[in-house]
């Protein structure tokens, strides 16, 4: 090892105060990404290494008992930088001891032990080489106490830190460089010589020859040369991309309910190609999604005989077969709502999918309830690893103030995931609906060809705060038996913001758009037509109470238009207000609003947050139109969009 002048360097404390051994920095700096050990530890060092495992248990068991009120105080002074105080001041564990009032004389020597360990490491990670660590307690320095003779009583800690000057690189060097990749700015000549940089470098290295089929590639060697005297870091990392390899063999193991064939289709697994961890985290993805598998952890196995493949083996464990749930909703107009499912994850072996929803709505508002039942039967990788075969069957009876409508449909289809955020899906179905309104007693009989895709960019499904949703929905409708024809076209198209430095206030904006052509509107059934009015559309608004009237008759319109706007400002960690305003446009005609009534609503809600979501009370009010109430209350889980 080439150590050259200078390279050893006391980073200790001065007498009569215990001084910590000296750091060589060398060619076994590394800690397998890069760093694998330092040549020469100190004692107390290596001391508070052994119990920083136990210090965050031992502090977390015992902020939760009963403390004496003789809790300890501690400062540390920094001869440095705001930002490098803030960084020592959060790697401290004597400070989060003294905030969390620890009194425990032993946890507290421990934890001060640990912290010549902690904020070295913190020194290290901003290019600080050559500090200078005390800490006293109670005037003595902490490395000379005994775990074995600690004392009845801490009163006061003191950690001095003088950081040194900080050091640049003076030579970075990393050989063989992953074709078309140079090396990250912040690893130049003359720039701060961070650890973490080094660190950081080696393993984008390494991630970028596995992208390209490298799978065992490693840090073969390393250097790290230190000179204090020109304050300067020279590093060398050299990397073994190892031979490239193709995918090997697949197998799964853990499961005893899912047949290894519908494994094996589920995951898609690509056998002979180029091996990419691109691939192989699509595979986990697809095991993942497949809701069969509590857990999906995929293991590289050793090189195979052959030294040109790479067997993979899938670890899974079986998620519970059936599930159930429920929810409700409550709105002072419109009543209560309440839903369940049933599912089953496992139906026959092969990772099929049942989920029967019920749902009634209605509750105590007055009149005739809604009832809504339907299955749907799900079996992924049917046709290919990410395109699955569904059937749905629904039964709904909605007996709304304006019609009343019997509903039986069926529908088969494909459902296609074709990225993480997107799915499509496209079927046939048969359908058939009884109804009774002011346009008389009628019966329609359609085949439907439902097609569908859904975008979900949120970071949230309950409680959105940033991203988009999209849901696109287009049903052409074939009558049958002298039932009309037509297309159903609707979207809805949902953005979140967070706005100032904060990010505690978040603008949220909805679209909705609709449109049915080619059917009259006394030729199509009202389910397909478009109303606004109530929690889904406009608030403040009776449900469903905008259509349009067409000779005397009311009834949905053929275009619908609706835009809402929440402004959410977060009160506590728990509590939520918010202000919103809704509108809503039904027009008469398919492809223009003009001539179409319209209403709008607004008012404030508060929002508490629960493990499950946000637990929702909005109170609304009718600002322009013909509302026939006045405020309206309504009561769920999650945000109303």
């Amino acid at each position: 090892m080439d150590i050259k002048g200078l390279v050893n360097h006391d980073v200790g404390v001065k007498e009569p105060k215990t001084r910590l051994k000296r750091l060589v920095f060398g060619q076994k700096l590394f800690n397998d990404g890069p760093f694998k050990h330092v040549s020469q530890v100190n004692k107390v060092m290596a001391t508070g290494s052994r119990l920083s495992e136990i210090i965050g248990v031992a502090l977390a068991l015992l902020v939760q008992m009963p403390q004496p009120a003789n809790a300890f105080e501690a400062r540390l002074i920094v001869d440095g930088p705001d930002a490098l105080r803030d960084a020592l001041t959060s790697a401290s564990l004597i400070l989060d001891a003294r905030d969390e009032d620890v009194s425990d004389p032993q946890v507290i020597l421990a934890a001060a032990l640990s912290d010549y360990r902690q904020l070295l490491g913190t020194l290290y990670k901003r290019g600080y080489y050559s500090g200078v660590i005390s800490i006293t307690i109670d005037g003595n320095e902490a490395a000379g106490f005994s775990q074995f003779a600690t004392p009845a009583l801490i009163d006061t800690i003191e950690i001095t830190v003088d950081p040194g000057p900080p050091f640049t690189f003076a030579r970075t060097q990393l050989t063989p460089s992953p074709p078309g990749n140079g090396l990250d700015q912040a690893f130049q000549t003359g720039a701060r010589a961070r650890s973490g940089v080094i660190s950081d470098v080696a393993e984008t290295a390494i991630g970028q020859w596995r992208d390209i089929g490298f799978a065992t590639a490693k840090v073969s060697k390393q250097s790290i040369i230190a000179d204090h005297r020109r304050r300067s870091l020279a590093v060398d990392i050299v990397i073994d991309p190892g031979p490239k390899l193709t995918f090997g063999t697949f197998s799964a193991k853990g499961s005893q309910t899912v047949r290894q064939e519908r494994i094996e289709a589920i995951a898609g697994y690509p056998q002979g190609e180029v091996f990419s961890p691109a691939a192989l985290e699509k595979v986990r993805k697809r095991l993942q999604r497949s809701g069969a598998f509590r857990s999906v952890a995929i293991v590289e196995e050793a090189v195979a005989p052959d030294g040109t493949t790479l067997p993979i083996t899938a670890q899974l464990a079986d998620a519970p077969p059936r599930r159930f749930g429920f929810g409700a909703e409550i709105s002072s107009l419109e009543g209560a709502t309440v839903s369940a499912f049933w599912l089953h994850r496992n139906l026959l072996g092969g990772a099929e999918r049942l989920r029967i929803d019920g749902q009634v709505a209605g509750v105590f508002a007055g009149g005739d309830m809604d009832y809504n039942l339907g299955a749907r039967l799900d079996r992924p990788a049917t046709f290919g690893p990410d395109i699955g075969l569904y059937t749905t069957f629904e039964f709904e009876e909605l007996n709304q103030s304006d019609y009343f409508l019997r509903k039986v449909e069926a529908d088969v289809g494909a459902s296609a995931i074709v990225n993480d955020n997107l799915i499509a899906e496209a079927g046939v179905g048969l359908r058939y609906s009884e109804v009774e309104d002011d346009f008389g007693t009628r019966t329609f009989r359609h085949a439907v060809l439902p097609i569908s895709a859904t975008y979900d960019g949120r970071d949230s499904v309950l409680n959105p705060t940033t991203g988009q949703y999209l849901s696109a929905d287009f049903l052409p409708y074939l009558g049958l038996g002298g039932s009309q024809s037509g297309v159903r076209i609707s979207a809805d198209m949902r953005r979140y913001t967070r706005l100032g430095q904060s990010g505690d206030v978040i603008l949220a904006g909805r679209l909705q758009v609709g449109s049915v052509i080619g059917s009259d509107v006394s030729a199509t059934p009202p389910d397909l037509l478009f109303y606004s009015g109530g929690g889904g559309t406009v608030r403040g608004q009776a449900f469903q109470s905008l259509g349009i009237e067409t000779g005397g008759i009311k009834s949905g319109g053929r275009s619908l238009l609706a835009l809402s706007l929440e402004l959410r400002a977060k009160l506590s960690s728990k509590l939520q207000v918010v202000t919103f305003l809704d509108g809503g446009i039904v027009g008469e005609n398919s492809l223009t609003m003009a001539g179409g009534d319209s209403h709008t609503g607004g008012g404030v809600g508060l929002r508490y947050m629960t493990g499950v979501g946000p637990i929702r009370l909005d109170v609304a009010t009718p600002l322009s139109g013909d509302a026939g109430g006045g405020l309206q209350f309504y009561v769920g889980i999650g945000q109303a969009f």
